[in-house]
């Protein structure tokens, strides 16, 4: 999996920046504080909180990975949207990564 953001935990969610080949933008991953079935737990915007959403995150956990969140990216630029992963660095609560797999990406398994 490639790395594609570092973030800090926030008082509402996430902050940090996203960086590939051909983008570099700051986001905000902010709780969306709804607890219906299937909804996000979080939205992703763009630059600021009043910022585009350019995406969702949903909590997520696994025996391997431990607490993570799935999140999908979407722009009208991009082809389809990305899927990706926020994690916690370590024991460092503040510091999250994001990664991304053009395997998961394509539906296949990690």
């Amino acid at each position: 999996m490639t790395q594609i953001g570092t973030f800090t935990r926030t008082r509402s969610g996430y902050q940090g920046q996203i960086q590939t080949l051909t983008l570099k933008r700051d986001v905000l991953v902010v709780a969306t504080g709804n607890d219906a079935a299937g909804a996000p737990d979080y939205r992703i915007h763009a630059d600021s909180e009043e910022g585009p959403e350019i995406g969702a995150g949903w909590k997520r956990s696994s025996q391997k990975a431990g607490e993570y969140i799935s999140v999908t990216l979407e722009d009208p630029a991009l082809a389809r949207p990305i899927h990706a992963i926020l994690f916690q660095n370590g024991d460092d609560k503040s510091s999250w990564s994001m990664h991304w797999s053009r395997q998961r990406d394509r539906g296949g398994k990690e």
